[in-house]
């Protein structure tokens, strides 16, 4: 029996080590993406609360702080799971914000965001919402962690100070051996593992960006350019189209790169930052209606949650122009 719950207590501490990652990852993801924004998210919402949901994403100001705290909730939340802190709370409030993000976009709901898998009524927020609900429910200290071990030490600490009397049992059931010690702390080098791997795999520059940062091969400025200002209505006449079977698809498409902030300008690597500040959401929607104005009515654009958001909002008011996403 004993070995049975040694086994339970190890595989229960995976999967707590496991969800924690994941939050912590996808709150660090969101940290280091400027383009990031919950807003597609939430206007993507047609259930409970969608009125809620789309009033926090109709309002910068609100939706400013609702993208802080669901990051920063994701990072804190995952750091207490994966290491083993305040491991209760963390995962009260990891079912919490999971319940949200199942009320926001249950799986039953159709939602035109991307998505790789298909679920109904059950979808991963709410089996990982079941599974924290489970370990919350854990007392304290009954898993493998830094919390454990502190427990450990405060417990013994308090039983020398006040002796239990030999007819009564003491609380403390840990082990004092050198391998207890290494099993609450085993975390420690694993976390430092996987957060090196995660750096490795996604870096704080792009690839174009961490070679001109390592050498720049050229000093330049910026360009004077001396072009004369023309109103649409000057055009001579809209761009031509070709046909790929029934599809009629203009044979100028206009690219995304600009509009998702890779500004591709050599060593001014500062550029990429100025694009992404020029094209905010309106700015986009009005180059895609010169667009369609011209003719022009394809477009290249990234699968990126910034892309689709404005894309969304563009099409509501009425665009049409035809996206070849980009993977």
């Amino acid at each position: 029996m004993k070995s049975d719950k040694k086994v339970t207590v190890w595989i229960l501490t995976l999967v707590r080590v496991i969800i924690g990652w994941h939050f912590l990852y996808e709150g660090i993801v969101k940290l280091f993406n400027q383009a990031w924004s919950s807003a597609s998210f939430l206007m993507e919402s047609k259930w409970l609360l969608s009125g809620f949901f789309h009033w926090l994403a109709g309002d910068s100001t609100t939706l400013f702080i609702v993208d802080i705290l669901n990051t920063w909730g994701l990072i804190i939340i995952g750091l207490c799971l994966f290491v083993g802190v305040f491991t209760r709370i963390a995962g009260v409030f990891g079912v919490m914000l999971l319940i949200l993000y199942y009320i926001a976009s249950p799986p039953f709901v159709y939602s035109s965001l991307p998505s790789t898998s298909h679920f109904y009524i059950i979808n991963y927020n709410l089996i990982e919402a079941f599974i924290l609900a489970g370990l919350a429910s854990l007392p304290a200290g009954y898993l493998w962690s830094i919390q454990r071990l502190f427990l450990f030490y405060y417990t013994k600490r308090r039983e020398e100070r006040f002796p239990v009397p030999d007819n009564q049992q003491k609380q403390t059931e840990f082990g004092t051996t050198r391998r207890e010690l290494i099993k609450n702390l085993a975390v420690i080098p694993v976390f430092g593992t996987v957060f090196f791997g995660m750096l490795r795999k996604r870096g704080w520059l792009s690839f174009e960006e961490k070679n001109l940062a390592a050498r720049v091969d050229a000093i330049s400025s910026a360009s004077l350019i001396s072009a004369k200002k023309i109103d649409i209505k000057e055009l001579k006449g809209r761009v031509p189209a070709g046909k790929i079977k029934d599809l009629e698809i203009s044979r100028l498409i206009v690219g995304g790169n600009l509009i998702s902030g890779f500004a591709h300008a050599r060593d001014l690597i500062y550029v990429s930052s100025w694009m992404k500040a020029y094209f905010t959401d309106e700015k986009v929607i009005e180059t895609l209606w010169l667009c369609e104005a011209c003719g022009i009515n394809t477009a290249i654009l990234r699968t990126d949650e910034n892309t689709i958001r404005i894309l969304n909002a563009y099409r509501k008011r009425g665009g049409k122009i035809r996206w070849l996403a980009q993977t």
